[in-house]
């Protein structure tokens, strides 16, 4: 078998790359084609494919499309590299080191290399699952704005200083920043053309789900379903940290008085000129990354009141992603 892994060297403090290590020696002795590739938020389509085509170049008599592709990193990860994994055609695996790891949760994933390997072997058919694009940028677990896509972006506000520290320590102090100081979002929403929120906006967060999991477990959109090209979205109302927290907790919870919302589209606006509208994608803060090959704006970090920040318009991807997931037959 011809297996292709993807390591994010900033991942789990370096924990990826040793973990891709000891994969790739489980494989090559079980007598597997391994080609290993450091990546990245920057990982360029043609690269992924070169990896996928298990570069021909460099291993002579053993060229070929890739049976398997390993990434290995957070969900992060997953997210930078879904549109050229999807574009590959590869089945993917996703051998976790994040902090959440909300995509191999999603799959019964293993994160040790042994039982990983025993995984890959399996000859199990894909799973093909629909991809999310938030203004044409594509993505795996969920798009929101409010006050957890605040709490990102407080994260990585202080992840870009010197000497911070990963993992859910990361979220100890910008959580308790956010409880003191909450940013929830002033928007309206409309699902398949019908507005979902009253005229004067709907003030909270608004998580717009493609897969199930969610942080801590809580989960807004529990039955979403990544096959059924559709997308869910959970409103969770709150203008102060209390209400917000009620709003998760309720998740938590599995309330059935939560609001939700099926629709193949979504459409997001700003209900005040003044609110910030802090936005995240699959856990991260958006790149604002044009994307003109699928018309895209890019993702704007908040979401304004006039110009090309003011809209985030969610629907499916237009390629599928296949994923190796024997864990779940």
């Amino acid at each position: 078998m011809r297996i292709a892994i993807l390591a994010n060297p900033r991942s789990g403090r370096g924990k990826a790359l040793a973990l891709a290590e000891q994969l790739g020696a489980l494989l090559t002795a079980r007598g597997h084609a391994v080609h290993q590739h450091r990546t990245g938020p920057d990982l360029d389509l043609a690269v992924l494919v070169g990896v996928a085509g298990m570069h021909a170049d460099e291993q002579p008599g053993r060229a070929g499309r890739a049976d398997r592709l390993v990434i290995v990193g957070g969900d992060g990860t997953v997210h930078h590299a879904a549109q050229a994994v999807a574009e590959s055609g590869v089945p993917l695996y996703h051998l976790a080191t994040g902090t959440e790891n909300l995509f191999a949760r999603s799959f019964a994933m293993p994160r040790d290399p042994a039982r990983a390997a025993d995984r890959l072997e399996r000859d199990h058919p894909p799973f093909e699952i629909s991809l999310g694009s938030a203004n044409g940028v594509p993505f795996t677990l969920m798009c929101s704005v409010g006050v957890d896509a605040s709490v990102i972006h407080r994260v990585e506000a202080l992840r870009e200083r010197p000497g911070r520290r990963g993992g859910h320590l990361a979220y100890v102090g910008p959580g308790l920043a956010e409880g003191l100081r909450p940013r929830p979002a002033r928007i309206h929403i409309t699902a398949d053309g019908e507005p979902v929120t009253p005229p004067e906006g709907f003030t909270g967060t608004a998580v717009v789900s493609n897969l199930p999991a969610y942080a801590l477990r809580m989960d807004p959109a529990h039955d979403a379903d990544p096959t059924d090209d559709r997308l869910d979205l959970a409103l969770l109302p709150g203008s102060t940290s209390a209400g917000a927290a009620w709003g998760f907790l309720r998740c938590k919870l599995r309330s059935k008085a939560i609001r939700r919302v099926r629709a193949a589209r979504f459409e997001i606006r700003s209900a005040d000129p003044a609110a910030m509208n802090p936005v995240q994608i699959d856990g991260e803060r958006p790149r604002a990354k044009l994307d003109t090959e699928a018309g895209g704006t890019g993702l704007p970090l908040t979401l304004g009141d006039e110009g090309e920040g003011s809209l985030i318009r969610l629907e499916m991807w237009e390629r599928r992603l296949r994923v190796h997931a024997p864990g779940l037959a």
